[in-house]
């Protein structure tokens, strides 16, 4: 019994260690994601390999800095965090990104505490630590950011000015996707499956969950893309019209040219 005690409980720390990793790295991709928004992208971060590094830095960064087990400290450092993210990304004015910065961090507090009120979660105590679990609250961190990144779309599609703004309609569809998800995730854990479940049913859940939380980013990111070729589309078809009246112009006008050329040449003659 001890020997399974012991197996179980490096198997948890070994999931809260894993399901911390992934929720600081999908934490700055949804920051990424709002921002571009807001912003445009700065030149020397359009290969993707490098937003990638620099969005796994980052979340590793948090990632360390959560290990202190100091919850004021992480509050100071998230919020620094994310200002290196918008100022290394993205270019613009210093206000619209401070501004961005203050709502980002206010709707991604305003979730993880509405969360931990929900869930009778205790975040602080008297010594200014953490004594949160990830591994006992594994879907309900993802189902929390995946609510968090929710608000984040909703947001950028209504006052973002970007290329990245899709349609109305299309935002409807898109939107059935991650509602849903987050539906059968608040079912999952509010009818107690996780108490029939062992270290490793949790493990194999929590992976699937993760999965659903970067797979509702990827087709949100799809959708991004659908709308920025419709867009890039539609401004060439507008560039190849207007080319296309332009030769027909230039060709009347040889075309005239040519038959007052051949009037001339006859009243001459």
């Amino acid at each position: 019994m001890l020997r399974r005690s012991i197996k179980e409980r490096g198997w948890g720390e070994t999931l809260d260690w894993a399901v911390s990793l992934l929720v600081c790295v999908a934490e700055f991709y949804m920051y990424y994601d709002f921002f571009g928004g807001f912003f445009y992208l700065r030149g020397s971060f359009r290969i993707l390999w490098k937003r990638v590094l620099a969005l796994i830095s980052l979340g590793t960064c948090l990632f360390g800095i959560n290990l202190l087990g100091n919850s004021y400290v992480n509050l100071i450092a998230s919020a620094m965090l994310l200002w290196i993210c918008c100022m290394m990304f993205y270019q613009g004015s210093i206000g619209r990104k401070i501004l961005c910065c203050m709502i980002a961090f206010s709707i991604a507090a305003a979730c993880e505490f509405l969360f931990s009120a929900l869930l009778n979660i205790r975040i602080f105590v008297a010594r200014q630590e953490s004594i949160t679990n990830l591994a006992d609250f594994p879907w309900q961190i993802f189902t929390m950011k995946l609510m968090t990144y929710i608000i984040f779309t909703i947001i950028k599609q209504c006052c973002g000015h970007t290329k990245q703004e899709i349609g109305g309609r299309i935002f409807l569809y898109y939107l059935c996707i991650p509602v849903s998800s987050v539906g059968i995730m608040l079912m999952t854990y509010s009818f107690g499956m996780d108490g029939f479940m062992g270290q490793l049913e949790k493990g194999l859940f929590s992976a699937c969950f993760a999965i659903m939380l970067f797979g509702n980013m990827a087709v949100f990111r799809a959708f991004c893309r659908y709308s920025e070729e419709l867009v890039r589309n539609a401004e060439q078809k507008l560039v190849i019209s207007r080319q296309s009246m332009e030769l027909q112009y230039y060709g009347q006008v040889q075309s005239m040219d040519r038959e007052q050329k051949e009037f001339i040449h006859n009243v001459s003659n």
